[in-house]
């Protein structure tokens, strides 16, 4: 009996991931765990996945070996990371069931390679990524289930986020260089917006559609100077 269900065994995780499926948490610490990932042949992964250290900085410079990677059901997070100046290889990803955290990667230059992500169940942040000033390759993205945030970067445009259609969570936006809230013209409705720490926006233009904030509306040392683009609200 017990060898005739380790057979079944054996055959279900042949049957599994000859479809590309795996399941678990990965952490890809360093550049050659990251080489290795493809060995998994993993194009759908049933859980999160980690890309960079826990504590110091990662040597991680070449996500291609990711670039079979279509779905995660869980979180991706990206973060302390030198040398990684863009996302290319992530260029297959689509859809990501839970957050997209993006944070501590100080040689950021821009989010290319994640051109085909439509979908993000759960928060967007991206933060403390200093050199990284827009969200190019977000194009396509159409939805986003939670909260957005944009803190500690040098952004100035969500122009990029023209696409999305489908977002309901807040948005914090901090410590930034941003110009105008030109992207967000297709948002309607929101839970909460913090804008805080910017010294170049000057009216609420790229907003014109909101018309409900349903919890905080907090704004405190900006450029303001009139409110312009909220007469929705």
């Amino acid at each position: 009996m017990n060898k005739f269900l380790l057979s079944i065994l054996i055959l279900l995780f042949t049957f599994v991931n000859a479809f590309g499926q795996c399941a678990g948490t990965y952490v890809l610490r360093n550049q050659n765990e990251v080489n290795n990932f493809k060995d998994d042949d993993c194009s759908e992964l049933d859980g999160n996945l980690r890309i960079g250290e826990f504590n110091g900085f990662s040597n991680i410079t070449d996500l291609s070996p990711l670039a079979g990677l279509k779905k995660i059901s869980g979180d991706l997070t990206i973060t302390r990371t030198n040398n990684l100046i863009n996302f290319n290889g992530l260029n297959s990803l689509n859809n990501i069931g839970g957050d997209l955290i993006i944070e501590y990667n100080d040689g950021l230059e821009s989010l290319t390679g994640l051109s085909q992500l439509d979908s993000i169940g759960g928060f967007l942040s991206v933060t403390y990524s200093p050199i990284l000033y827009n969200l190019f390759g977000l194009g396509n993205l159409e939805s986003i289930g939670g909260d957005f945030q944009v803190t500690n970067t040098s952004i100035n445009s969500f122009e990029d986020l023209n696409s999305l259609n489908n977002f309901n969570g807040s948005i914090l936006v901090r410590y930034n260089r941003l110009s105008s809230f030109d992207g967000l013209e297709n948002i309607e409705s929101i839970e909460g917006f913090t804008f805080s720490n910017n010294d170049k926006v000057t009216n609420f233009e790229g907003l014109e559609n909101l018309t409900s904030v349903n919890g905080d509306f907090i704004i405190e040392k900006t450029a303001l100077i009139d409110f312009t683009g909220l007469e929705s609200l």
